[in-house]
């Protein structure tokens, strides 16, 4: 009985409790979202994230959640969903790994991006007094006491149809007068980027995980004040499959440079993700020289470059081309090839479409029937791009190449395809120098074969839409969605009429404009730099 007596009142005191702590909890929460972070009663909805940092780093609890709302720095997201899809198309880090907190860095806003810790925010770098623009277009003294003279016959200053943006053209021209004044004597003096792939790091993926970013890259460069450089030794140098063009920007780094990024230590390494790299490239000067990229995004940017674009200005996939253009033209070795392959085959630059099928992605082997039906799905698309058009079909599975064979002899069309050598083609990533150059050729040259075509069809991985991209019209693609995921099932069918005469149903691109049979187009690629202007 006296347990009985003590435990009922312990009972209702516990109750009563918890019930005056969860009512104090609610009153200074409201308090708090109604006084706002800095404790003014303007309420949250009209405190700017922006106004915030200007008076002291912001912290991860100040950015609030109120009334189903996310505010993240001027983007407003209506609930979580909205915030994830954000996430993932580039806009968001998804997930970070945290930072030493001793790094002392003083926050700053970028525009659409959350900060989870102030260590992950973009530094405040050390403004000189003059603008960008200023910067870029400073009078420059040569090491002869001459001023840099621009060059009138770079591609981007020869550019009558004005298609890069002056702030390409006034970083590219900088970049130009710095190949001329750099040494190791002035190495620290300068700030690098360098878009590199080296046999000391773990995984820098495959060819287009390497160079699709590189808009991107060229954007932040600009942004940060450094010197883009490309440098590969992974599995082999870069320069065995792809050089400067004429005319265009010397992105290789001279033997004395070279040393100094593969020196270990020398440097940061900005991370794999678009959030990362944002958030490192621009700090202080006297951070650190050499800021070293190696960055693995499957829109390579793309969401985060459009954002910047001013009026008028290209957007990512218009620009792609012309930016590749101008910084990529393909080796001797691998342009002998190509020219071979393509005349063996038939093919004549933007007279053919092409479909990448990618069927051994992250795995060893798939079932034949799976094979079966996406070879023949991907040259389905391909018709439904362009009917009665030749296809050019190619794969990492010899079966599923086998495959695309047969369906377009039973559909009575012409569907080209080749054996790579060796079989299968070789992934840059997974073999670290052990076999000869000459052995990733293949992959540089469907590179080039799918860039020619008129339209391109891609499935899994970067590599399909990486030759989009790079090729005279980036709009004319479609995905292949009958993967493995029944959800998404959404096959194509084979067509045979021409869209343009007799529009059907399942022809998804019948709005493209018809194409001129005599029209004359702009080579996909230049001759190579003379290499005796080389450093």
């Amino acid at each position: 009985m006296t347990v009985q007596r003590l435990t009922v009142p312990f009972r209702l005191t516990l109750k009563m409790s918890v019930a005056f702590f969860i009512a104090l909890y609610s009153m200074l929460v409201s308090t708090s979202l109604l006084k706002g972070p800095l404790g003014n009663n303007s309420g949250p909805s009209s405190v700017s994230p922006v106004g915030l940092l200007q008076e002291r780093p912001v912290k991860a609890s100040e950015w609030t959640e109120a009334s189903s709302t996310i505010m993240i720095a001027n983007s407003t997201f209506s609930s979580k969903k909205d915030l994830y899809k954000s996430k993932l198309k580039g806009n968001l880090p998804i997930k970070r790994k945290p930072l030493p907190p001793s790094r002392g860095m003083k926050s700053v806003v970028v525009e659409g991006r959350k900060p989870k810790n102030t260590a992950f925010n973009v530094t405040n770098p050390i403004e000189p007094q003059e603008t960008l623009s200023q910067f870029y277009r400073n009078n420059w003294t040569l090491p002869n006491g001459q001023l840099y003279q621009i060059d009138s016959t770079k591609l981007w200053n020869a550019d009558p149809q004005n298609i890069y943006p002056q702030w390409m053209k006034d970083y590219l021209n900088w970049h130009d007068y710095q190949r001329q004044t750099w040494s190791p004597d002035t190495f620290s003096q300068k700030r690098w980027m360098v878009m590199q792939c080296l046999t000391t790091q773990f995984n820098c993926g495959g060819t287009s995980d390497r160079l699709k970013p590189i808009v991107f890259q060229l954007k932040v460069a600009y942004l940060s004040r450094r010197i883009l450089i490309i440098h590969w030794n992974k599995p082999h140098p870069l320069t065995e499959f792809l050089v400067p063009p004429q005319g265009g920007l010397d992105w290789r780094a001279p033997s004395w440079l070279a040393e100094l990024i593969e020196t270990p230590g020398l440097g940061r390494d900005l991370g794999k993700t678009l959030g990362d790299v944002l958030d490192m490239a621009m700090e202080e000067k006297s951070k650190f020289t050499m800021a070293r990229m190696a960055m693995q995004d499957y829109h390579a940017g793309r969401f985060w470059y459009d954002e910047q674009v001013q009026v008028g200005e290209p957007a990512f996939e218009t620009i792609f081309h012309h930016v590749w253009k101008l910084f990529l033209t393909p080796s001797a070795a691998v342009r002998q090839r190509l020219e071979t392959t393509m005349s063996e085959m038939g093919l004549v630059p933007y007279r053919y479409t092409a479909a990448h099928c990618r069927v051994l992605y992250a795995k060893d082997d798939r079932p034949q029937y799976q094979q079966k039906n996406w070879a023949e799905n991907a040259v389905n698309c391909a018709s439904e791009l362009r009917p009665r058009m030749p296809i050019f079909f190619t794969s990492d599975s010899t079966d599923a190449t086998l495959y695309a064979q047969v369906y377009g002899k039973s559909r009575n069309a012409t569907v080209m395809t080749r054996i790579p050598n060796p079989n299968p083609p070789l992934h840059i990533e997974f073999s670290r120098g052990r076999r000869p150059a000459s052995d990733y050729l293949d992959g540089f040259v469907d590179l080039y074969i799918l860039a020619e075509a008129t339209c391109v069809t891609y499935n899994k991985g970067g590599y399909g839409v990486f030759g989009l991209l790079m090729g005279r019209n980036a709009t004319c693609g479609l995905r292949q969605d009958a993967m493995d995921r029944p959800k998404i099932h959404n096959p194509c069918h084979w067509v045979d009429d021409d869209p343009m005469t007799s529009p059907n149903e399942n022809t998804r691109h019948h709005y493209l404009p018809p194409q001129n049979p005599d029209a004359k187009y702009d080579p996909i690629y230049l001759p190579p730099m003379d290499d005796t202007g080389s450093p």
